[in-house]
């Protein structure tokens, strides 16, 4: 037993020993710089010379280089946003101001009443087992908020009007 640890201990000094002059020798070589050249800059007011590095200069030694491995991520089937997805959301008589990355903003000229029964039928196709709904209407002030969940989504839209305006605005996040 004893033997067999000497012999370990022999062969892994040798190797650093080894690896060691290696390094070292790599250490000491001289790696190639840029070569000054001097060149005289025509229009100047001075008649001195601007150096300037020559980098289409052939060096003798090829330095050759090492393109580090990096890694490229994978998108999921769950990360990646449908588009034909998300379009099932936005009402179809609307005008789209803004998205996000979860989230869009419809205009419409639409009666809010329509476009809260037109989302409570979508949520019903949907198949949301959890629902909730919330509508206000005070002095022409309309608000109405649907909420519903289904398998891995849950989705929210608010519907809005304010009196004596045309446009409803509607916000849906999922």
């Amino acid at each position: 037993m004893g033997l067999i640890i000497t012999f370990l201990a022999a062969a892994f000094l040798i190797a650093g020993v080894v690896r060691g002059s290696f390094v070292n020798k790599r250490a000491n070589e001289e790696l190639p710089f840029p070569t000054p050249v001097s060149q005289e800059v025509e229009g100047s007011t001075d008649d001195r010379d601007v150096p300037y590095y020559d980098d289409d200069k052939e060096e003798d030694e090829v330095i050759e280089t090492i393109t580090p491995f990096i890694p490229t991520p994978t998108v999921s089937d769950s990360q990646t946003s449908d588009s034909s997805a998300t379009n099932a959301y936005i009402y179809p008589n609307s005008t789209v101001l803004s998205t996000t990355a979860n989230s869009i903003e419809l205009s419409s000229t639409s009666d809010p009443g329509d476009i809260t029964n037109w989302y409570k039928k979508l949520f019903e196709e949907k198949h949301f087992k959890a629902r909730s709904f919330a509508q206000t209407n005070t002095n022409g002030h309309v608000l109405n908020k649907l909420a519903g969940a289904g398998g891995s989504l849950d989705l929210e839209v608010e519907i809005e009007k304010k009196p004596n305006e045309k446009i409803t605005v509607i916000k849906v996040t999922y």
